[in-house]
């Protein structure tokens, strides 16, 4: 079979129920296993990444701390929602050997 693999900053879909409303429904007829691997790092690295890559489209976050909390607020960093559904955690900092390990380990589990 085919493997979709969906890689995005999923932060604000996950909170609004994106998988339930349209993944799913998607793939109702079609025999398939979920898989999640949420990749994240701490608030740090996360703002460290941003300002290196250099978007225009980031540069409202870091005006201030308060825009910088308000971006975390609305994007948070491990959504509540991800409780809803069968996830690995990867914590980007950690060793790549170590999270392609973990992440292989998840993934060929049934």
């Amino acid at each position: 079979g085919k493997s979709p693999i969906i890689d995005a900053p999923y932060v604000k879909e996950l909170s609004a129920g994106y998988f339930d409303k349209i993944f799913f429904p998607f793939f109702r007829d079609i025999p398939h296993e979920f898989k999640m691997l949420w990749c994240y790092a701490d608030e740090e690295t996360i703002k460290k990444r941003m300002k290196e890559r250099g978007f225009h489209k980031d540069d409202d976050k870091f005006e201030s701390e308060a825009k910088w909390k308000s971006f975390l607020e609305s994007e948070p960093i491990l959504p509540a929602a991800l409780k809803l559904y069968e996830h690995l955690k990867i914590n980007t900092i950690e060793s790549q050997e170590s999270n392609l390990e973990r992440a292989l380990n998840y993934l060929s589990r049934r």
